[in-house]
């Protein structure tokens, strides 16, 4: 499959009266760890103002009819971002953020964004494309054999926040995504709790026969990070680690003793 040419800002889509503004897109990068082998393994891309404003307050500037173009702006600035921080070099992966049904233009954003990927150097093979829970998927399995006719690329994908918002056990089944990301709702305090634990400890099964990793978020205490490894759950990520960085990657994270 052949990529278009990487879009420019110049080139991005006409911006109608009071909708998508064009305030540079900032990000702060927060790393994801394995717990057992102490090591980072990703950065997120999370969406910031200039100045560092939280991603809600820049999407409310954004037109209804406008976020679909808007997230293709977000990713398409995001591995930009990732690339002048070095992110393209070693093992280390870049979570993206993507709303589903902004794929459903036949994939014509995604080339864009693979298109950008290319031009700023980014092997693809290193981009986890995170499928948001903002939204419902229309289609799961129309979404699934999309992604698949671009398995070439060698991207991987992830599940946000499951069992919140529209991201169930249903489209886990449908989507069939190579991580799931668990919902802080389910982390916090799962040391403290017995139907949390048995919750996570039952997701932890239905994700190793699925064949997808589970990535545990939200993570705040000693506590809950060494039940979640006591569960077999490695891939951790939260405060107690690292707090997102504005424009920067955190070299040295904390690791609990």
């Amino acid at each position: 499959m052949s990529l278009p040419a990487a879009p420019t800002t110049s080139a991005r889509s006409p911006e109608p009266a009071g909708a998508r503004r064009r305030t540079r897109l900032s990000f702060a990068f927060q790393p994801y760890v394995d717990t057992a082998l102490r090591l980072v393994m990703g950065h997120e891309a999370l969406l910031r103002g200039p100045s560092g404003e939280p991603a809600r307050q820049m999407f409310a500037q954004v037109a209804k009819a406008d976020l679909h173009a808007f997230d293709v702006d977000c990713r398409n600035d995001a591995i930009r971002s990732g690339r002048r921080l070095g992110l393209e070099r070693g093992q280390q992966a870049l979570n993206i953020n993507l709303l589903p049904n902004a794929l459903g233009d036949g994939g014509k954003s995604l080339l864009s964004t693979l298109a950008v990927a290319a031009s700023e150097g980014f092997p693809t093979s290193k981009l986890v494309l995170e499928i948001t829970e903002s939204e419902q998927v229309a289609d799961p399995a129309s979404l699934r054999d999309l992604l698949a006719d671009f398995r070439e690329f060698a991207f991987r994908t992830a599940l946000d926040d499951l069992l919140a918002g529209w991201s169930n056990l249903k489209l886990l089944a449908d989507f069939r995504p190579d991580f799931v990301k668990l919902d802080l709702a389910l982390v916090e305090g799962i040391d403290l709790d017995p139907r949390r634990h048995a919750v996570v400890r039952g997701l932890k099964q239905a994700c190793d026969d699925l064949g997808c990793e589970i990535i545990a978020e939200g993570v705040e205490r000693d506590e809950e990070s060494l039940c979640l490894s006591n569960l077999g759950i490695f891939l951790q990520q939260g405060y107690l680690f690292a707090r997102p960085a504005l424009e920067s990657l955190v070299r040295d994270p904390h690791f609990p003793d």
